[in-house]
């Protein structure tokens, strides 16, 4: 073999011992790579839970303010009723007194006109 030959084969041999160190190292480097982009994928993935738990309690939150509102509506709508009984009786006592009143009146007009004659005999 001729020297050229040799000195070829030399330089093929050296080019190649570079490819194979950049594809160690480029492997090197996407393992590297991978291991962030995992590393930021399960924190993503933690934020996403961390929301998903917040929204949870928020719901839940939620759910039992509906349950108070609930409760309120119906406690007013007692009291409406209750008002409204307490508003029908007081109607009802207004007019007895209305009555009661034209009764007195009427005693005191009887009363006064006894007296008046009463004194005129």
């Amino acid at each position: 073999m001729t020297t050229e030959v040799l000195s070829i084969i030399g330089v093929g041999i050296v080019l190649a011992g570079i490819i194979l160190n950049g594809q160690r190292n480029a492997r090197a480097d996407y393992r590297a790579l991978r291991a962030e982009i995992d590393q930021r994928f399960e924190r993503i993935e933690d934020r996403i839970t961390a929301l998903e738990n917040r929204m949870t309690a928020m719901e839940d939150r939620i759910a039992a303010l509906e349950q108070r509102i609930t409760s309120l509506e119906q406690s007013v709508n007692v009291v409406e009723q209750r008002i409204t009984v307490v508003e029908q009786r007081i109607t009802v006592l207004d007019r007895g007194q209305a009555k009661l009143e034209g009764l007195l009146e009427g005693l005191r007009e009887a009363v006064s006109g006894r007296r008046a004659a009463a004194s005129n005999d």
